[in-house]
């Protein structure tokens, strides 16, 4: 069933239509389920219509246009890592399915643009339905119609399609620039999605994230946040967290941005800073972040925090491991009108800071209505240097666990 398919093509229109029959086998179970990309009841099944397998270099020197055939149960079959190299649509209906550790790769030159609808949705998805049997799509592309609306992109995940990423259904890097919505990354045997550090600008509104190991995670992108929001539903996979990993400089926060409320945890690798001048993080109520360990956010160089939760819905930053010290906490220096409000803050303090905040070299900041609780060290560390500090509602539990010098400590 994995990569006899394109023999099996080759010989006679009898056989043939044995295999069509055994591809519309596979998938009829998942016809009356709209997030399968199922076929409307006015576009019944005719199983002798034959998919068509496409070239491996049928994207690469032509614009093309994939259009569903009514009664088609699959209309496309690519066998191969197909490379875009020019400008590809696919209309509303279409279903590809993709043979072992195949895949497509929509390069520098290409654009990908797939728009379906709620009543005829696009269908990416494995020749055979287990996680992982093909590899996805890799998206390297910076061209403005890449564009995926109303596709579901199901079993890839295999492999990376290539260097400096990770398996998953989609991966997005490279200067890409692509818009994502109503769509569904679901039964990858890795990552649902997974973004790259040089991707230019994505956006991912009202999609799901399920059955897969992981549903999303950013590499060192830390400042497109904007396509991690409540619009997405990121839950039903093995690990319900979306992975970010954190960054210093360039890859940290360097301009303005809120991190988004999600209805799962972030889990937090690596530092992250928030630079330059007039730089504002805000942080919506509800946002929950393991972070790893010896992890921490480091405000510094004049820009500015908003961490702003609410009584009802408070923002949490705990230990991945829940351990006190097992993250380093917050680093706050020369920052600006800044405000850290009804939030906990657990697990932090380790031996770097030996506080879950520390304050210094000057600016303003409040603390209000904040719980620190199993910290290694003290809450509120002031090292001075012309510091602004405001406090109140300050509670706290099973601090300085390990019994550090809190000279400096004001709480």
């Amino acid at each position: 069933m994995k990569k006899s398919f394109s023999k099996l093509f080759k010989n006679s229109n009898a056989t043939r239509y044995v295999v069509i029959a055994l591809i519309s086998s596979m998938f009829f179970y998942s016809c009356s389920s709209d997030d399968d990309g199922a076929i409307m009841d006015s576009d019944p099944i005719d199983p002798t219509i034959e998919a068509r397998v496409l070239p491996c270099d049928y994207f690469k020197d032509e614009n093309r246009t994939l259009v569903h055939t009514p009664g088609a149960e699959i209309d496309y079959i690519i066998e191969c890592v197909m490379l875009v190299d020019k400008n590809v649509t696919v209309e509303p209906g279409v279903r590809i399915a993709f043979g072992l550790d195949a895949g497509l790769h929509i390069r520098e030159n290409g654009n990908f643009t797939a728009v379906g609808t709620a009543e005829r949705p696009i269908l990416l998805t494995g020749l055979e339905k287990t996680r992982g049997f093909w590899k996805g799509v890799a998206f390297k592309s910076p061209g403005v119609a890449n564009k995926l609306d109303h596709v579901t992109i199901e079993y890839g995940g295999g492999e990376a399609i290539h260097s400096n990423v990770q398996a998953s259904n989609i991966t997005v890097s490279y200067d890409t620039r692509i818009a994502i919505d109503n769509s569904t990354f679901k039964n990858s045997a890795n990552y649902g999605m997974y973004v790259y550090s040089n991707t230019r600008e994505i956006s991912v509104q009202n999609s799901t994230f399920t059955g897969n190991k992981v549903p999303l995670y950013s590499y060192s992108r830390v400042h497109l946040m904007d396509h991690m929001n409540m619009t997405n539903n990121y839950s039903g996979n093995d690990k319900d967290v979306i992975e970010l990993s954190g960054g210093g400089g360039s890859n940290g926060f360097i301009s303005s941005v809120t991190w988004r409320k999600t209805n799962v945890p972030y889990h937090l690798f690596g530092e992250i800073t928030v630079g330059e001048s007039g730089t504002v993080l805000n942080v919506e109520p509800g946002v929950h972040v393991l972070m790893g360990h010896g992890t921490q956010i480091r405000p510094q160089d004049a820009s500015k925090i908003l961490f702003l939760g609410t009584a009802d819905d408070p923002i949490i930053f705990e230990g991945a491991d829940p351990t006190p010290g097992s993250w380093e906490g917050f680093y706050i220096k020369n920052i600006v009108n800044s405000e850290m409000s009804h939030m906990v803050i657990k697990h932090a303090g380790g031996t770097g800071n030996e506080a879950a905040i520390v304050k210094r070299y000057g600016g303003s900041i409040i603390f209000s209505d904040i719980h620190f609780e199993d910290i290694y060290g003290c809450a509120i560390k002031d090292v001075g240097n012309g510091n602004v500090i405001n406090t109140s509602n300050i509670t706290t539990h099973n601090t300085n666990t390990g019994n550090v010098d809190t000279t400096l400590c004001i709480f």
